[in-house]
C-alpha cells in the first residue's frame, strides 16, 4: 500500500478532523468519533476498494461478511476525514488534480461511535480492528 500523502495539504485546510487507517477502518473511526463526542455513519457498500480487495471481494459468497471483514482488517494505509459539506467541492477538486479517488462513505451526526450499514440495515461486530496490547 501507498500512503497518499500527496493529499495532506487539501485535508489540513479543508477537514475539520482526519485519521489515517491503519488499525481498520471501523476501528479508527471509531477513534475520530470517540475524539469528537459524534457518531460516524458509513455505508460498507461505498467503502472503496484496491484491485486486489475487490478480487478478493469477488470470490466471497456472503458479500456482507466479506466487507465486514476488509473494513475490521487493518493495514489500510489509506486516510479517513471529516469535512463541511461547503468543502466537498473544493476537496474533491484537489482529489482531481493529484488524480487521487476521492470516497465519501458516509457522515458526520449527532450520537456516539461508528455506525454501519449494510444494504440499510445496521451491521454489528465482533471485532473493529486490530488492537495494540
Amino acid at each position: 500500500p501507498q500512503p497518499r500523502t500527496e493529499f495532506a495539504v487539501p485535508i489540513r485546510d479543508m477537514a475539520t478532523a482526519a485519521i489515517d487507517v491503519s488499525d481498520g477502518l471501523i476501528a479508527d473511526l471509531g477513534h475520530l468519533a470517540e475524539a469528537g463526542g459524534v457518531r460516524i455513519e458509513i455505508a460498507l457498500e461505498a467503502v472503496p476498494r484496491s484491485a486486489a480487495g475487490q478480487a478478493w471481494l469477488d470470490e466471497r459468497v456472503d458479500e456482507q461478511a466479506a466487507l465486514e471483514k476488509l473494513v475490521t482488517g487493518g493495514d489500510d494505509y489509506e486516510i479517513a476525514f471529516a469535512a463541511a459539506p461547503r468543502d466537498e467541492a473544493g476537496l474533491r477538486r484537489e482529489a482531481e488534480r493529484r488524480h487521487l479517488r476521492l470516497t465519501k462513505i458516509g457522515r458526520v451526526t449527532a450520537g456516539q461511535g461508528v455506525v454501519a450499514r449494510f444494504g440499510g440495515q445496521p451491521v454489528k461486530f465482533d471485532k473493529t480492528g486490530f488492537t495494540h496490547g
